[in-house]
């Protein structure tokens, strides 16, 4: 599908952030579709692809630590609490 130079991590690396919509299921954005919380979940979604992105380099020359993975989710999980 992306052929020889480009892969699914490629791809979404190079589209993050204007992208995100290309590569995430469009429900998602639906769900929250009054202005400011549809832009809140958007940046959630940017955050969790980055985190994606970093975690599947296919060689991690300094790999994302997990504690850091874990305090990144937990911003994400507080944007979204009302």
């Amino acid at each position: 599908m992306f052929g020889e130079n480009l892969s699914l991590h490629k791809f979404c690396k190079k589209i993050i952030p204007k992208g995100i919509i290309e590569i995430v299921d469009l429900r998602l954005l639906t769900l929250y579709s009054e202005g400011e919380r549809k832009i809140t979940i958007k940046e959630c979604l940017v955050s969790f692809a980055r985190i994606g992105v970093a975690c599947s380099q296919e060689f991690l020359t300094r790999p994302m630590n997990i504690k850091d993975v874990i305090m990144e989710l937990h911003a994400i999980k507080h944007k979204l609490l009302p």
